[in-house]
């Protein structure tokens, strides 16, 4: 951990396609012990079903090696299962609810936020959008209540509007998490989002403040930071200036291959922490 921020990386069990903007696949175990030694402080898990971590043994493998669970992402239950938060089948839309609700407890023990990003869905062609954004106004609820029983944090995060067609600047999303009134509901920036929604970064997570509870690096071309456009250490002093002092995630594609992303984009960040005061 550098000057408050920790870092993790995004990884997967699953066999996932190689465009798909997590560095390492596979067993958990191995890819923690991969992590340890390139420098991370943890590991963000994206999860296509719950049930399947054994979180006894995580925990344990966790504390051994000093290593954190930054994030459980859900976004798999969606591109994978095809499950959605406003799916017009009720029967489909309370297996998803289910399913987030395994999610929580698992975060329960494994002492880490949910997100929920992809998850949400998209809202179809010409319909109404009030009916669907109330839809997933009273899931989120309902999920919150459910993570407040547990504990956990729920990270709704800001998508851009090719993977999400709702709630994808930050100020769209700051004022939903505001109307909905939930303590336990935070705010997830993504780099690679904002870089394509917002006219400004600054001025969006100036916006978004205290609000801000999950962060995303990755380039503009969704590789390592470091590789591309977006000034990160702008964005890092003020994370600085909100008193951001969680995990920043690396979420990006293993280009040109996993061990050289991992640790070219870990060295970077670390870099531009190190400018911080100066």
């Amino acid at each position: 951990m550098t000057d408050g921020f920790k870092f993790s990386l995004s990884i997967a069990t699953e066999p996932l396609s190689p465009s798909a903007p997590v560095v390492y696949r596979g067993n958990v175990y191995r890819i923690i012990d991969k992590c340890k030694a390139i420098g991370f402080d943890g590991i963000e898990l994206q999860l296509r079903d719950p049930e399947n971590i054994d979180s006894e043994k995580l925990v344990e493998y966790c504390k051994k090696t000093g290593m954190g669970i930054s994030a459980i992402a859900t976004g798999l239950e969606y591109t994978l299962n095809g499950l959605s938060m406003i799916d017009d089948d009720v029967d489909r839309r309370v297996m998803m609810r289910q399913k987030l609700f395994e999610h929580v407890e698992l975060a329960e023990k494994l002492g880490c936020p949910v997100i929920i990003g992809c998850v949400r869905g998209n809202i179809p062609a010409g319909a109404d959008q009030r009916k669907y954004l109330n839809r997933f106004r009273d899931e989120m609820l309902l999920l919150s209540e459910k993570a407040d029983e547990h504990g956990v944090t729920i990270m709704l995060e800001a998508i851009n509007f090719y993977v999400n067609n709702y709630l994808n600047r930050i100020k769209q999303v700051c004022d939903f998490i505001d109307g909905l009134g939930k303590e336990n509901v935070k705010l997830h920036i993504d780099t690679h989002h904002m870089v394509i929604e917002e006219s400004s970064m600054d001025n969006a997570v100036r916006y978004a403040g205290s609000r801000v509870g999950y962060v995303h690096f990755s380039e503009n071309n969704r590789l390592y930071p470091g590789s591309g456009r977006t000034d990160f250490l702008s964005l890092m002093q003020f994370l600085r200036e909100i008193d951001y002092n969680g995990y920043i995630a690396l979420e990006i594609v293993p280009y040109p291959d996993s061990d050289t992303c991992a640790r070219k984009g870990l060295e970077y960040v670390k870099k531009l922490t190190g400018l911080l005061d100066f």
